[in-house]
């Protein structure tokens, strides 16, 4: 056997099939992921989005950004709100993210997630990831 380096975009479709022939094996259903995105929009300019896939009964939000001239006025909080009420119409149970230290912890906190894990030194010394879920009533 050998270990050769190959691009992403080669190798990912796969694994894909792998992971899925592997649940097969286990009798696990296979479960689609599906992705979602809105932007926010000023004068026909974005000015912000939010990126999120759906797997199973699950959310995880992949990406919200604000442009810096827009920040602090709830324009992620309307991203946020759009998701959460997309996951609600969808029936979806739970909403998932990371984030940096040097990002938007307090931000989430506020919008009422919870913080349910931290990796210190991630990606690098000196700064934490954190894992944070909000549950859907």
């Amino acid at each position: 056997m050998i270990i050769n380096n190959i691009s992403p975009q080669k190798l990912t479709p796969i694994l894909t099939d792998l992971l899925a022939l592997d649940q097969q094996n286990k009798a696990v259903s296979a479960m689609p992921i599906q992705t979602i995105a809105f932007s926010a929009e000023i004068a026909d300019q974005i000015v912000g989005g939010i990126t999120a896939k759906i797997t199973g009964e699950s959310l995880h939000i992949s990406l919200l950004a604000v442009s810096p001239q827009q920040q602090n006025q709830g324009i992620g909080a309307k991203l946020i709100e759009k998701v959460e009420a997309f996951a609600l119409t969808e029936k979806l149970t739970t909403i998932t993210l990371t984030t940096k230290s040097y990002q938007a912890l307090d931000f989430y906190l506020k919008q009422g997630y919870q913080s349910f894990a931290e990796l210190i030194d991630v990606p690098v010394r000196g700064i934490t990831k954190y894992y944070l879920l909000k549950r859907l009533s």
